[in-house]
């Protein structure tokens, strides 16, 4: 399979993903603890706030409404990263590989994976607040966690800027050879 189809099959995957993520969310926390919360009751769909933990209580309209607008604000993060996959794989389509938009893109990929560790902590906590919200005085709470995987996201990240650089030194290599007669 040549770079151009591969990378047309990855656009179109990243833009059903970045359609299907708000989507999902919003499903997700408006079935929670229903006989129609399929995504999480088939394993499909999992998240690190242990609702049942948090609460004993059904969920209500409001928590359920702040659920969702606080996962939507944080998945914009993620959003943002299937953006940016999709501008990458679309200028690899083009055969452009070693140009100065997708070393930005790497640089920004990179950042996304900081911005999701550090967005998920603050997401824990606005989470498990609103969540615990109807519990009574005493037994609200907040809830935050660092775990492998988030150290995992940073490494990653790292990674990400350091193809960035080799990236930019490609595209600089690309550009001499370019002007070489």
């Amino acid at each position: 399979m040549s770079l151009s189809k591969f990378s047309r099959i990855m656009c179109q995957i990243f833009i059903v993903l970045l359609i299907l993520l708000p989507i999902g969310i919003i499903y997700f926390w408006i079935t929670y603890g229903t006989p129609h919360a399929y995504l999480s009751l088939s394993g499909l769909v999992q998240i690190n706030t242990p609702v049942d933990m948090i609460t004993k209580l059904p969920l209500t309209l409001l928590p359920r409404v702040l659920a969702i607008v606080i996962s939507l604000i944080f998945s914009f993060i993620l959003m943002r990263a299937l953006i940016l996959l999709i501008r990458l794989f679309g200028y690899y389509s083009k055969n452009e590989i070693f140009s100065e938009r997708n070393v930005l893109i790497y640089r920004q990929l990179g950042h996304c994976m900081f911005y999701w560790v550090f967005g998920g902590l603050i997401y824990q906590i606005f989470m498990t607040a609103a969540i615990s919200m109807n519990n009574p005085p005493g037994h609200r709470m907040f809830f935050v966690s660092i775990t492998g995987v988030d150290l995992l996201t940073l490494l990653v990240g790292v990674i990400i800027l350091g193809i960035a650089r080799v990236m930019r030194e490609g595209q600089r290599l690309a550009d001499e050879n370019e002007y070489t007669i």
